[in-house]
């Protein structure tokens, strides 16, 4: 799976975290409901969602709006400098003077701090956190003395954090602390419905920024959109459709100027790698072993989305799920 990192400026400009797209109403409803309060925010997504613009929607809406928003990774893998960067420093070295550094948590005191990417902190990092949350009071690294502290905490990951604490990575307590209201942005192969409303919004705003006078999708284009299983989700679309706008010349995006993991899926159902005589005995299948292979076939060129693989293999939701559980696939 190619993993996208939020890295996009259309966002600020789009109606895509508008209750006009149906992919996100829901979390717009949410947010509207959580935001006047002080409790923390888990904002749950895969890679490639908008997480970083719905926080600063929680924090815009919220009676801490006058106060900046700090953000914080705490997937960064030097400890050292990922503590000092949230606690803060104090060294005493000298009885003459203390040399300060002031971490973000005590920076963010009557705001709001972002904890990017909470689910792979150091365990040590999580400890820290917890106490923060627990007492409201921090202590910087090298320090002794409690700093009060007012923070909100708007956490998000990326990762699955219950099957990170089944594992031990993750401490069960801070999920439970940080997690009050959680709130899980859907994927785009989930929500197909939605690709030609957000295909059209990313190309109005693109095609204006090129200077170019591309006024729609073609047919077969909008197609190869819609039955692709988007691993990037949304970033991976607008960068999709930035890229076929870059190189049309036509006033209509053709399937040809699209990314060619998009064209690939196309080759992939047109000509799907099914045979019917085993590779290596040169027998034919049984009929069982070929249902199998078309079944882990079309989840594949899917991602994996269940609606559309019963789609493409004209059986029903439930069916799709019968021949997992028959086959092992679950």
């Amino acid at each position: 799976m190619i993993g996208f990192e939020y890295n996009s400026t259309i966002f600020d400009d789009c109606n895509i975290v508008s209750a006009n797209c149906g992919l996100f109403r829901r979390v717009c409803s949410l947010i509207q409901s959580v935001s006047p309060t002080d409790i923390p925010v888990l904002i749950v997504g895969e890679m490639g969602t908008p997480k970083p613009i719905f926080v600063k929607e929680v924090h815009r809406n919220s009676k801490r709006r006058n106060g900046k928003l700090f953000t914080v990774d705490c997937a960064n893998p030097d400890v050292g400098s990922l503590k000092i960067e949230l606690f803060g420093h104090e060294s005493n070295g000298n009885k003459h003077y203390a040399m300060h550094k002031i971490g973000k948590l005590e920076q963010a005191n009557g705001s709001s701090i972002l904890l990017s990417e909470i689910g792979m902190a150091p365990s040590a990092i999580q400890t820290r956190l917890l106490q923060v949350i627990q007492e409201q009071e921090i202590y910087r690294v090298g320090g002794h003395i409690s700093v009060p502290t007012d923070v909100r905490i708007i956490a998000t990951t990326s990762g699955n954090l219950e099957s990170a604490i089944k594992n031990g990575s993750f401490r069960k307590d801070l999920f439970y602390r940080i997690s009050v209201f959680p709130i899980i942005i859907p994927s785009l192969r989930d929500h197909s419905e939605d690709i030609e409303f957000l295909a059209i919004e990313f190309l109005i705003l693109m095609s204006k920024r090129a200077n170019k006078k591309i006024k729609g999708i073609s047919s077969d284009a909008m197609s190869l959109l819609k039955d692709y299983g988007w691993p990037g989700n949304i970033l991976e679309l607008e960068k999709s459709i930035e890229h076929a706008i870059n190189l049309e010349k036509t006033e209509e995006i053709q399937s040809a100027n699209l990314p060619k993991a998009i064209l690939h899926t196309q080759n992939q159902i047109a000509k799907p790698d099914l045979p019917f005589i085993d590779a290596q005995t040169r027998k034919i299948l049984p009929l069982y072993e070929i249902e199998r292979r078309s079944i882990i076939h079309a989840l594949r060129i899917t991602g994996n989305n269940i609606k559309r693989t019963a789609k493409i293999l004209g059986i029903n939701r439930a069916t799709v799920y019968r021949k997992l559980e028959k086959y092992n696939l679950l």
